[in-house]
């Protein structure tokens, strides 16, 4: 039984209380969508999917005022993906997830992926890691912040672009590379690297998930994978392919099989974080998903003895 079969007969143990009920409340939207008067009553709202509605006020306001357009968005391989420009000015993503799990196995059904997307913010805000924030609309859709700037998509076709010869053409996949490993290296670059082992991020390897902003700073997006049962062992590193370029720098991929690295993390930053996780566990517990939040604890664990930083790179200094 391989790993993704191993983790996917344990998920068959709680996904019958995780199915999609058409019953829950969905938060309005669209131009003719009903207004929810007071912030305090768009609060209320959001408490029905989140532990603490701190975060998301702006985007349940956004959602609150109704919209002026709706554009599709290439992609979205998992469902529909939206830009929506709000009549308060805001503009935010909109996602309806499709029920994959025909296809795909158990753990991707539309309220499955709602809940990697939304506990995944939940987590990186709670640690400071730089990612899109998420609030719930409805058991398969939510809406995430709009996040500015350019995907590494983009970043490696600029470097084409500026190339000016056949021989820098050729050089484009390792300028491209090169400059990619300069931004995970950055404090943001790090943050969101250690986002990834924890929550076993492993699309974060497909270039489109994942922005950098017009200040230079990574972003994360797209983590309705967040969880998966790729990443069935949380004591053991992921495999090369199931990591994005931020979370290599927590991995030895020269040794057979892979190893833990000694990563940027300072033994401050390890205890800070399990404060913080340990603050969220009620969040997980509510939708389901305390094994989730069980997984980034061990990750932790995991990677704990490798911290050898010398500068803390998320506590407070």
């Amino acid at each position: 039984m391989d790993l993704s079969q191993r983790h996917r007969a344990m998920l068959l143990s709680v996904l019958d209380d995780r199915r999609f009920d058409p019953n829950e409340p969905r938060l309005p939207h669209g131009p003719g969508g009903g207004r929810w008067g007071s912030l305090g009553g768009i609060v209320g709202k959001i408490k029905h999917w989140h532990n603490d509605s701190s975060g998301v006020h702006d985007l349940a306001a956004a959602v609150e005022s109704g919209e002026t357009s709706r554009t599709k968005l290439s992609g979205g391989r998992m469902g529909t993906t939206e830009l929506v420009v709000h009549r308060n000015g805001a503009k935010t993503v909109s996602k309806t997830f499709l029920d994959v799990s025909a296809q795909m196995g158990p753990g991707y059904e539309p309220e499955s992926q709602a809940d990697a997307e939304q506990l995944s913010a939940v987590a990186g805000t709670k640690i400071g890691a730089p990612v899109a924030r998420v609030l719930r609309t409805a058991p398969d859709a939510i809406t995430t912040e709009f996040i500015e700037g350019e995907s590494a998509v983009e970043i490696r076709n600029k470097i084409r672009k500026e190339a000016k010869t056949v021989r820098e053409e050729l050089d484009v996949p390792e300028t491209a590379h090169a400059e990619i490993a300069r931004i995970a290296a950055t404090p943001a670059g790090v943050r969101l690297g250690a986002f990834d082992i924890l929550t076993g991020q492993w699309d974060r390897s497909n270039p489109a998930n994942w922005m950098l902003t017009p200040a230079g700073a990574p972003v994360g997006i797209d983590h309705a994978f967040g969880f998966d049962d790729q990443a069935a062992f949380p004591s053991e590193p992921p495999a090369r392919g199931l990591v994005g370029p931020f979370a290599t720098q927590f991995v030895d991929y020269t040794s057979a099989p892979p190893r833990w690295a000694n990563n940027p993390l300072s033994q401050n930053d390890i205890a800070w974080l399990r404060k913080q996780l340990g603050e969220i566990e009620d969040d997980f517990t509510a939708r389901k998903s305390h094994d989730w939040w069980e997984f980034m604890l061990e990750r932790l664990d995991a990677i704990a003895p490798y911290a050898s930083g010398t500068e803390s790179k998320f506590a407070p200094r």
